[in-house]
């Protein structure tokens, strides 16, 4: 059986890029995106929202150019799959977290501008979009 999905999220990071190494040298760069979501109560008419953080996580090239351009603040899309990593935190309480393994950044707040594939290929858009076509993330 043949399956797919894909995740796209448009938020503003919360922190400053981590970028790190694998013992094969691969880079892999995590971030965190906060995505809020707004509606107006039906029964009160109050605006309320809701915020999801993600953990971003990209890799090979993407990973590189994420930790060189993305910033606390920036409003960004990020496209990718998503999975749950559950755990117990230091009060044996069960957590999970959503993390984004991105294959592809969009800057909305301006610069950068242009696509960059893994490949390190560029093609333009004024967005500033990048691109990584070849996503196979080696085992941590």
């Amino acid at each position: 059986m043949v399956g797919f999905h894909q995740t796209i999220i448009i938020g503003f990071v919360g922190g400053t890029p981590a970028l790190r190494y694998t013992s094969a040298d691969v880079p892999v760069c995590s971030f965190s995106v906060a995505v809020t979501v707004s509606w107006n109560d039906k029964t009160s008419g109050e605006k309320k929202e809701n915020t999801t953080w993600y953990k971003v996580t990209c890799w090979n090239k993407l990973a590189e150019i994420a930790n060189k351009y993305v910033k606390k603040g920036s409003l960004i899309m990020a496209t990718g799959t998503v999975d749950v990593h559950q755990y117990n935190n230091r009060h044996s309480l069960g957590v999970a977290n959503l993390v984004l393994t991105a294959n592809e950044l969009k800057f909305l707040s301006g610069k950068p501008s242009g696509v960059v594939s893994n490949d390190g290929d560029s093609y333009g858009d004024s967005y500033g979009e990048f691109v990584d076509d070849s996503y196979d993330p080696p085992p941590l």
